[in-house]
């Protein structure tokens, strides 16, 4: 072999050896991660499926599937005990409503697929969602959706309260999902934008063809509603309803900046990082000032 070509091969050889070592790190690092969000033991090969398909199934979710039955809708995959199978026309409505209102407020997104998980079990439903006092929940790392069933016969016989508060969990849930689409491919990503702010739009979406009367609840500053542990923290204050007030944030600057104001704040976030200065730019108010409008707009 000539010195010319030993050279060449001992170079490629030695690339393809780094490249091999990069990949072992980053195969690792992403083991790392996976394991750390999902918060229970990960193979290699979990990790590895979860980076190609951008999707964890971790045990509880594959245990709720598989006692379920499968049904697909568009993008969706849902899973429903097989004596909730009536609600499936039910659920593919609501599911319909849903893209479209978010499309409205939100405008167009890439889809991804993802899961629902219906609960007939409350036990069920409590250990895999880990909170209380909730009837559904978005997984952004699992990419899933749970919702709880309650009053099933309720819901089928149309009864107001239980088919209310049924599909408002599908279609609060399902636009934390659309929001989570819309901002994952911008350059700052969900956690530029408040947790006021996220709630808000899935509240208000939420509420759809219903009429919601204000309380008489006690305002949070919205800089202490940024994240999850103030909101948890400010839920637990007397006299405060922070999904009220958001809600009515969000209703107030609809109706006074017109429909796409939501749209045109997530736009200048994503090209700005920088939430307050953008929602300020948008929508011409301060944080201060919208705090005092909404307390005004509520008291008339």
């Amino acid at each position: 072999m000539k010195k010319a070509t030993k050279i060449i091969v001992i170079i490629v050889s030695s690339i393809l050896f780094l490249l091999l070592l990069l990949l072992i790190g980053v195969i690792i690092y992403f083991h790392s991660v996976v394991e750390e969000n999902s918060g229970e033991p990960v193979t290699y090969f979990q990790a590895v499926t979860t980076i190609l398909n951008l999707n964890f199934d971790g045990e509880l979710e594959r245990k709720a599937k598989a006692s379920k039955d499968m049904h697909s809708y568009q993008n969706i995959s849902f899973y429903v005990d097989k004596q909730d199978d009536d609600l499936v026309p039910l659920i593919e409505d609501t599911l319909d409503w849903a893209k479209t209102k978010n499309k409205e407020i939100l405008g167009n997104i890439k889809e991804r697929d993802v899961d629902v998980i219906l609960f007939s079990n409350n036990k069920e439903f409590q250990n895999i969602s880990n909170l209380h006092s909730v009837s559904g929940f978005y997984d952004h790392f699992r990419l899933f959706i749970g919702i709880k069933v309650d009053d099933k016969k309720g819901i089928l016989n149309g009864k107001e309260t239980p088919l209310y508060f049924f599909q408002k969990s599908i279609l609060h849930e399902f636009t934390h999902y659309t929001f989570d689409r819309k901002v994952e491919i911008t350059p700052y990503g969900i956690d530029s934008y408040p947790l006021w702010f996220q709630e808000g739009i899935a509240e208000y979406i939420s509420n759809d063809r219903t009429v919601v009367e204000a309380s008489d609840f006690k305002h949070v500053n919205y800089d202490q509603l940024r994240s999850h542990n103030q909101w948890v923290a400010a839920r637990k204050q007397i006299g405060t309803d922070v999904y009220d007030q958001s809600y009515f944030t969000i209703k107030f600057l609809i109706e006074e900046k017109g429909g796409s104001v939501i749209k045109d704040i997530i736009e200048a976030t994503s090209a700005s990082g920088n939430f307050k200065k953008s929602f300020a730019d948008v929508t011409g108010l301060h944080y201060d000032a919208l705090y005092e409008k909404v307390q005004i707009e509520l008291e008339k």
